[in-house]
């Protein structure tokens, strides 16, 4: 492969999974507009075997080193050229729509006497440590800016970071829960999934749990005597 052929190939690669994201993740906001379950959608779509699961999975939005970095760039070879990458373009866009609509989710169940937020999660994914364009730090951002009180915890984070500048960072996830009117699950780590939440609801008995990824056990939730909203899910 000539290397300017390699260059359009790692671009469009990188190009073409961020934009199948894009296209789930608008599907779920549609889904929220209309009441029906995302999930359920999503799962079906996947079935097809011209379309497969790969790179359907929910998020409060898609960033990281390569998604970012090679969609711009794409559209920048583009441009040098008057090509307009139109569908990537687009992709981009609906990510920052994405990460608006999950931020906008979280503040709309803020109660008002204690605008206080506990984060799970703040890589950009799970298994790894890499905060880059990472839409749970963009959230933050968002909210800090609000004045909401913005608690957090993540695996990987063992000390303050500039990226990190106006979060109350927590050792563990039972810390950060404490007395959050809303406790936004941002990263898939296994062990949020394995959350004690009859622990969760002694902390913090008021909260609602916000899932972006559609992934924790919404009935255990429930019995739990906490509230639950996830994407796509009303």
């Amino acid at each position: 492969m000539a290397p300017k052929a390699a260059q359009v190939m790692k671009y469009a690669t990188n190009a073409f999974l961020a934009s199948r994201l894009s296209m789930a993740h608008e599907l779920a906001r549609f889904c929220d507009e209309v009441g029906v379950d995302a999930s359920e959608v999503l799962n079906s779509l996947g079935d097809d075997p011209r379309i497969g699961h790969n790179y359907l999975e929910l998020a409060p939005g898609w960033g990281g080193q390569c998604f970012p970095k090679d969609t711009a760039a794409l559209v920048a070879l583009g441009d040098e050229r008057g090509f307009d990458f139109h569908m990537t373009r687009a992709a981009i866009r609906s990510n920052e729509e994405q990460i608006t609509f999950a931020a906008t989710q979280i503040r709309n169940l803020v109660g008002a006497e204690t605008p206080r937020v506990a984060l799970l999660g703040l890589t950009f994914k799970p298994k790894t440590s890499d905060r880059r364009a990472s839409s749970a730090l963009r959230i933050a951002a968002s909210l800090l800016a609000e004045g909401v009180t913005i608690s957090a915890y993540d695996p990987t984070v063992s000390e303050p970071a500039p990226d990190l500048r106006g979060l109350l960072l927590h050792d563990t996830a039972a810390d950060a829960v404490g007395e959050a009117s809303v406790i936004a699950v941002m990263v898939k780590w296994e062990e949020f999934a394995n959350l004690d939440w009859h622990d969760v609801a002694q902390r913090a008995p008021k909260a609602t749990i916000f899932d972006p990824h559609n992934f924790l056990d919404r009935e255990a939730i429930a019995r739990a005597g906490l509230g639950y909203r996830g994407m796509g899910r009303q």
